[in-house]
């Protein structure tokens, strides 16, 4: 009876509205804005921990590579490549995920 006296259905007039509405208060130029700059921070932060989590990775193989040719290790060397290892793995779970 409504699809005849409108000569559309109702739900069809409804999500025109929404979709008028959405557009006029501005509102979908604020979500992709601000999906955006979400996703940008997401990747700009794993860039910056990937970037960090190699140095300290190759900073810890450096260690290893002098420790493994040093007949003579130490035992502060072991317990400091220890929480080195510690410190990297910390990193590894602080990541965050894309």
């Amino acid at each position: 009876i409504g699809a005849s006296i409108l000569g559309r259905k109702w739900h069809d007039l409804l999500a025109e509205r929404i979709v008028s509405s959405i557009i006029d208060s501005g509102l979908q130029e604020r979500l992709v804005s601000e999906s955006v700059a979400y996703w940008t921070q997401i990747s700009d932060t794993f860039a910056e921990n990937s970037q960090r989590l190699e140095r300290d990775a190759e900073s810890s193989l450096g260690l290893v590579k002098h420790l493994s040719t040093d007949e003579r290790i130490a035992s502060d060397q072991i317990t400091e490549l220890k929480d080195e290892i510690k410190a990297f793995h910390h990193q590894i779970q602080r990541l965050p995920l894309p």
